[in-house]
This record gives structure tokens, C-alpha cells and sequence, in this order.
């Protein structure tokens, strides 16, 4: 992969919402916080469809998807967490996870507003970055 291949994940490590490599994700912030916490889980290794990745590997990018998970209730303790893998924008095998409250303005819908997104400053995402990854760490030492 090159550093100019659209699903290279290294260049992740170095943006401020990097919460966590993994043995086979990376986990990020967007930098769109409408839903504070809102983390992509990637897969390092390219597969264009979840069907497409072998079961072993299916099986450990779901176990790391609930480590990350884990990390955000334990950090926003949110009244619930959405997950979603769409993949038609981008095509590559990555989960978000949307941490959700029932005081959002947008509680018992979908969270895609599509004319909205509320950008927070590289030092809040990186801050919360770091809380995540805080709460995430004894998991990736317990495997």
C-alpha cells in the first residue's frame, strides 16, 4: 500500500481523533462530533464487503469493534450506542459506532443528518482521543 491508496490506514495514526491500533483495526474519531464519540473502527486489511472477510478475521474485527465499544460507554456512558457498516460511500470494510442519548434532538431516529455537521477543534478531538484509548488499553493488553 502507498500512502496515497485511499484505504491506507497508517495516515490515521497521525490525525488528532486516533484512539487505537489494534492487531487488525484502527480506531478514529471523525472530526464530525454531531454525536460526541462518533468512532470508526477500520480494517487494515482491504475487503470491499463484510461477506468478502474470512470468519476468523470476521470474528476479530468484531471483537475489536466491541473493545472499542466498550471504551466509549465506559468514557460517554451514553443511554445507547449505533453501529453501522454501510460501505456504498466508501468501499472498504470499516464500523461506526455512535454513542446516542435520549436528550439528542434526533433520539429514536437515524443518526445521518445530511446538511449538518458540527466540526469540533483538533485539541477536543484529540482530548477525547485519549479518553478512549484510555479505557480501551486494558483491553488490548488482557488478549
Amino acid at each position: 500500500m502507498s500512502n496515497d491508496d485511499p484505504f491506507d490506514w497508517r495516515p490515521l495514526r497521525d490525525t488528532p481523533g486516533f484512539v487505537a491500533e489494534m492487531p487488525h483495526t484502527v480506531a478514529f474519531l471523525l472530526t464530525d462530533q454531531t454525536y460526541s464519540g462518533r468512532t470508526v473502527v477500520w480494517l487494515k486489511e482491504h475487503f470491499d464487503d463484510p461477506a468478502d472477510v474470512p470468519r476468523e478475521l470476521r470474528t476479530l474485527l468484531m471483537d475489536e469493534v466491541m473493545y472499542v465499544a466498550e471504551a466509549i460507554r465506559r468514557t460517554l456512558r451514553p443511554d445507547r450506542l449505533n453501529y453501522t457498516c454501510f460501505g456504498n460511500a466508501v468501499p472498504h470494510v470499516h464500523w461506526h459506532i455512535i454513542p446516542r442519548r435520549k436528550d439528542d434532538p434526533d433520539w429514536g431516529k437515524a443518526p445521518w443528518r445530511e446538511n449538518e455537521r458540527t466540526g469540533v477543534p483538533d485539541a477536543e478531538i484529540a482530548a477525547l482521543a485519549a479518553r478512549i484509548r484510555k479505557e480501551l488499553e486494558p483491553q488490548l493488553t488482557e488478549d
